[in-house]
C-alpha cells in the first residue's frame, strides 16, 4: 500500500486559477507512521504540529492542542469560519501564511511561550480587532500582519531584525491600521 510520509500543502497549486481548492475532511489510517486527524485536523503523529486545518471545517472557534508547539507554513489558511483561535500555551512558532485569508477571524487568544511569528502569517485575517504578542516574541516576519484593518488594542514587543529596528509599517506591509 501507499505510505505518505511528506505533506505538501499546495500540492495541487497548479490548478487553473479559476478552480477554488475545499478541503472538506481530513482522515488517516490508524496505522500511519507520520500523521494523524483529530477532529479533522491534520497533525504529525505525535501532535507537536499542527499541519493543516481544513479550509471548509465549519467551527467558529478553535483551541489549538497544548502539544502543539509549531504550526506549519499555510495551516489553516482559507478558511471562512473561524471567528476566534485559541493558541496552544505551549506554542512557540507561527509558520508562513498560517493563517492568511481568514476573513472572520476577530480574535486570537497568544501564549506565553510565542518566540516566532512568520511572514504573511495573519496577512488578510482582516477583522481581527486585537494584537497582544507576548514578551517572548523575538521574531516577526515580513507582512505578518498586513491589511488587519480593525486592530483596536496592539502590543508589539520591541524587536530588534538584523540589527535594525522593526518599525510597525513593516509588519503591516506600510499600511497602519
Amino acid at each position: 500500500p501507499f505510505v505518505l510520509a511528506t505533506f505538501f500543502h499546495f500540492a495541487f497549486s497548479n490548478l487553473n486559477e479559476s478552480v477554488e481548492f475545499k478541503i472538506i475532511q481530513i482522515a488517516v489510517v490508524e496505522n500511519n507512521k507520520f500523521f494523524t486527524a483529530i477532529d479533522n485536523v491534520l497533525f504529525n503523529k505525535d501532535v507537536t504540529e499542527l499541519i493543516l486545518y481544513p479550509t471548509e471545517k465549519d467551527n467558529l472557534i478553535y483551541t489549538v492542542p497544548s502539544t502543539v508547539s509549531v504550526i506549519r507554513d499555510r495551516a489553516c489558511m482559507f478558511n471562512k469560519y473561524i471567528t476566534k483561535i485559541n493558541l496552544s500555551e505551549n506554542l512557540i512558532e507561527i509558520g508562513k501564511q498560517s493563517f492568511f485569508q481568514l476573513p472572520n477571524l476577530i480574535e486570537v487568544t497568544f501564549n506565553n511561550k510565542l518566540e516566532v511569528i512568520k511572514d504573511e502569517a495573519f496577512r488578510l485575517s482582516s477583522k481581527v480587532e486585537s494584537l497582544l504578542l507576548p514578551a517572548t516574541v523575538r521574531e516577526i516576519g515580513k507582512d505578518a500582519f498586513k491589511n488587519l484593518y480593525f486592530v483596536e488594542e496592539m502590543s508589539v514587543p520591541y524587536l530588534v531584525n538584523n540589527d535594525s529596528t522593526y518599525k510597525l509599517v513593516d509588519l503591516f506591509g506600510g499600511e497602519l491600521p
